[in-house]
């Protein structure tokens, strides 16, 4: 359906205002749109109030495009209203990220400073920001400001509970989320998060009941949903089809958008009900990529091809965690069960490198395998009843993920994400080519006792993830010779092969080489020009070697203005800075750069260095603390900021922050420590700074890296006995 132009010609009575206002707070959407009809389309409304709950009604009717509209231009047209401003800026929260948001909100701050119910939203709003950048103390501080302005304000209990879920504490979250139905029963947002909470706890029969129940006696489309997204995760699909009519029911001005969405349910429920000519109808409806390919396949699929699900059950991952999650869904899936905090502890610190994946596989007597993922190899270990990981590598970031079954019919790969609860399809050709120049990396792992079911299966590049896997440990425990043996092995088996270009390179960054490092990242990108990891290795390598005339030609030459990923926008600006000309240019670009990838540490980090050399002192320290919220585990960003507050004497405060992250990650970890002694010399007092990096060697006696650093300290600092 195509958006009404927007236009305010009637003002409305606060009557009507009223009535269709008491029917949308109850959740009676549809009856507050017919209500709302008596007087006018929601286009045409007029009055601050009104164009506001305008907004409000269009989104739950399915048309976000015209809710946002309208609140765009409430804002627009009453530049006063702290209520206007408050939906405009969670429009921009969405729409373009937590710092586009808080930019707004500072330039506008005085509209923010209330007292009353609004206030309290407005409060748990910039709360919501801040744990967007993953500060949690500033967020905990700012939602505790909203509970005392109304303590039973279900929508502020919401925001409280989501930024504990933000912080992984699921548990508290759920409690939280419950207390705002205690408050206001049925009400919308707290029944969609308590109903999502249970599904992360592996509550499914009481999400289920929850969301049957409000369907029953509320008129929202996003529960109907909800309730949907949950029946088709559990096979129910008669009962998915009949929801997906009521979203229709529930959605009179949904937009193209979501029209195509809602053709792709119908399309996916239809699949799974065998009814290929619907399924073919509204495949074409979708018009997507993924159901324009999936209906090409289905037309030369024979009738009977074969599709298997195999029951991994969905373990939630934190933080980027991803990694531990989905180990411990395959250990349930095989009767062996670890607990994803186990893994955690095991292996993750700030990540999970594929190689401590499966030293952990092994350790625990797991018959493990790794190789590269093709449709050929996925297809016979599923027909094993065997899942496997898979490895989904992006500018910047990697992601691990289960295979869980197959689909011959749509060809496509059925995955069990640790993120979200219900399991999803790739078209298995477009995952192998995107993903060509990181393998797709896939990892088998089966008790060894059942190694047996899966030895007859041939997969691709194995013997080469072997040797390079033996390669990486060889390089971690400085086996410097057997590495060079493994090395020598995948040249003999492939020269020319990713995974042994790969190891070259991991021996040339062991060895200090930037020049093979940069030859070999220069081969890599003769195959895979475009991928952005290898790009942005390239040009770190050319500023590595002070070449950085070249490497600003290089990025220049990779990155078109409107065009360049994010991560190559943010490396090009890295270049301008030293240019007090370019500072405009500079800002411009990282700011362009945030509304992408509104997450990037490095690029706050940037735009506080920007804001430093201008002296504009409180702005940087706010950036600077951003980058070291958003990339908790990056010593270098904590460190900036140090020394960014060291200058404001706000030194004390932040010193404080860095030994709380001591006292976190210090037993995972013994750069905390190292960088707060270092923040404790600038202080003149590395004494204190010192007994820290005692207790971190009480927690990790073994860590060389960290022995080697406080003989150094203790022998800078004159304590020669002690270094010795």
């Amino acid at each position: 359906m195509s958006d009404p132009t927007l236009s305010f010609t009637e003002p409305i009575p606060a009557a009507d205002i009223e009535a269709v206002a008491s029917l949308h707070g109850r959740g009676l959407y549809l009856q507050a749109y017919a209500r709302a009809l008596q007087v006018a389309p929601l286009h045409r409304w007029q009055n601050e109030a009104a164009i506001i709950l305008a907004g409000r009604l269009a989104m739950m009717l399915g048309n976000s495009r015209l809710g946002d509209g309208l609140h765009y231009l409430a804002w627009r047209r009453y530049g006063h209203s702290s209520e206007c401003f408050y939906y405009n800026v969670r429009r921009l929260l969405y729409r373009s990220g937590p710092y586009a948001a808080a930019r707004e909100i500072e330039r506008h701050r005085s509209l923010t400073e209330r007292s009353d119910r609004l206030g309290a939203h407005w409060l748990a709003l910039r709360a919501q920001i801040a744990a967007q950048f993953r500060d949690f103390t500033e967020a905990h501080s700012l939602i505790e400001q909203a509970v005392a302005i109304n303590p039973s304000d279900a929508w502020v209990i919401c925001e409280d509970a989501h930024i504990l879920q933000m912080e992984d504490r699921y548990t508290d979250a759920l409690e939280r989320a419950q207390q705002a139905l205690v408050h206001r029963p049925l009400y919308r947002a707290a029944v969609q998060f308590v109903a999502f909470l249970k599904q992360l706890l592996g509550d499914d029969d009481g999400a289920m009941s929850l969301l049957v129940h409000a369907d029953a006696a509320v008129e929202a489309e996003v529960i109907a949903s909800q309730l949907y997204a949950m029946q088709f995760e559990k096979g129910m699909y008669a009962q998915a089809l009949a929801t997906l009519s009521r979203v229709e029911q529930l959605t009179p001005l949904r937009d193209r958008n979501f029209e195509r969405w809602l053709a792709g349910r119908y399309a996916d429920v239809y699949h799974h009900l065998g009814d290929r000519p619907q399924e073919l109808v509204y495949a074409e409806k979708a018009d997507t990529p993924f159901y324009k390919r999936t209906a090409a396949a289905l037309r030369t699929a024979p009738a009977a091809a074969k599709s298997v699900l195999l029951p991994v059950q969905f373990v939630r991952q934190h933080h980027t965690t991803c990694g531990p999650a989905t180990l411990s869904a395959l250990t349930q899936y095989f009767g062996r069960p670890t607990a994803h905090a186990q893994i955690v502890e095991s292996i993750w610190y700030g990540g999970t490198r594929d190689h401590h994946e499966r030293e952990w596989a092994v350790s625990q007597g797991w018959h493990v395998r790794e190789f590269t993922v093709t449709w050929d190899a996925a297809v016979a270990l599923i027909d094993r009843k065997v899942p496997f990981t898979l490895t989904t590598v992006e500018p910047g970031n990697a992601h691990l993920q289960a295979v869980i079954g197959y689909d011959a019919a749509r060809r496509v790969l059925i995955i069990r994400d640790p993120y979200q609860p219900q399991h999803f399809e790739l078209i298995a050709e477009g995952l192998i080519d995107r993903y060509a120049a990181c393998g797709p990396r896939g990892m088998v792992m089966v008790p060894a006792e059942q190694q047996a079911k899966i030895a007859d299966v041939m997969l691709p590049d194995e013997e080469l993830y072997t040797a390079y896997f033996n390669l990486q440990d060889h390089l971690v425990h400085h086996r410097r010779q057997d590495a060079i043996g493994a090395l020598e092995h995948m040249t003999a088996v492939d020269a020319g092969h990713r995974l042994t270009l790969w190891a070259r390179r991991a021996v040339a960054h062991y060895d200090g080489d930037d020049e093979e490092a940069l030859q070999v990242t220069e081969t890599l990108l003769l195959s895979f020009p475009g991928d952005v990891n290898y790009q942005i290795s390239k040009y770190h390598l050319l500023r590595s070697l002070g070449r950085y005339v070249e490497a600003q030609g290089f990025l220049a030459q990779v990155s078109e203005p409107c065009q360049a990923h994010p991560l190559l926008t943010t490396r090009y600006a890295e270049l301008l800075l030293d240019d007090a000309r370019q500072y405009g240019t500079v800002r411009q670009l990282l700011r362009g750069a945030l509304r992408r990838d509104p997450r990037q540490a490095f690029a706050y980090n940037l735009l506080a260095a920007v804001a430093w050399r201008e002296r504009d002192y409180p702005l940087a320290l706010v950036l600077y603390r951003i980058a070291a919220s958003l990339e908790d585990k990056d010593e270098s960003y904590a460190l900036d900021y140090f020394r960014a507050a060291l200058w404001v004497r706000q030194g004390e405060q932040v010193l404080a922050w860095l030994l709380d992250r001591v006292t976190r990650f210090g037993a995972k970890s013994h750069q905390p420590a190292v960088t707060y002694f270092r923040a404790c010399d600038l202080l003149n007092r590395a004494h204190h700074g010192l007994e820290v990096l005692e207790s971190s060697l009480r927690l990790r006696p073994d860590d060389g890296e960290l022995l080697l650093f406080m003989a150094n300290a203790y022998a800078v600092n004159v304590h020669m006995s002690r270094a010795a």
